[in-house]
């Protein structure tokens, strides 16, 4: 029997699944969760392995150091770690901007691919994540929310480029929003789901 690989996607509450209709962080139904639906899918191809939580934003290095190691260390010899991070960087603070969510993930990498043994050979895939809703555009206090997560992908991209990470835009998904313009609605989820799994197939 081959056997299977193993991905970690490392990531924010759109990985994790939080369903944004709930006051406590209510989640998706594991139907639901792209992460969930891909572990289903490849059951006989892929190891997933979700590490989504809420809020997170990129790891901050040197400070986060210690801890990127020791969940990389216990994870396992892994094939690929994703990384869809970013957006909290962006959208959590009164001055959003792309450039220094950017830096921060530049530092990571950096981290990453120079300093980490934990990931051995594994490859990088970085995510561009999913922008804003531009329907929120039209709120003047959403606006700039939206441009700068929209940058992101781009300078994300380019990153990727410098560092010879594998690469993926969800930004060219066209992924359905919830209500809040910040996460996927149950709809994204499974259009996220699809997209995804032809990048699995072609890893």
């Amino acid at each position: 029997m081959k056997e299977k690989r193993r991905i970690m996607f490392f990531g924010d509450s759109n990985t994790y699944g939080y369903d944004p209709r709930g006051l406590l962080g209510g989640r998706y139904p594991a139907s639901v969760r792209w992460v969930d639906r891909l572990a289903e899918q490849f059951a006989d191809e892929w190891e997933i392995i979700p590490r989504g939580m809420n809020g997170r934003c990129i790891p901050e290095i040197p400070e986060d150091a210690i801890y990127t190691e020791l969940m990389l260390k216990k994870a396992g010899a892994l094939d690929v770690l994703a990384i869809m991070l970013g957006t909290n960087d962006v959208i959590l603070t009164s001055c959003p901007d792309a450039s220094f969510a950017a830096r921060r993930m530049e530092r990571f990498l950096t981290f990453l691919t120079a300093e980490t043994p934990a990931l051995h050979d594994a490859r990088i895939l970085l995510i561009a994540p999913p922008p804003m809703d531009s329907a929120a555009s039209d709120q003047p206090e959403y606006g700039r929310y939206v441009l700068e997560t929209q940058k992101l992908c781009a300078l994300y991209k380019d990153l990727a480029a410098s560092f010879g990470t594998l690469f993926e835009n969800t930004g060219d998904w066209n992924l359905p929003m919830a209500f809040d313009y910040a996460h996927l609605s149950e709809e994204g989820h499974l259009v996220f789901a699809e997209r995804m799994a032809t990048v699995l197939c072609g890893l």
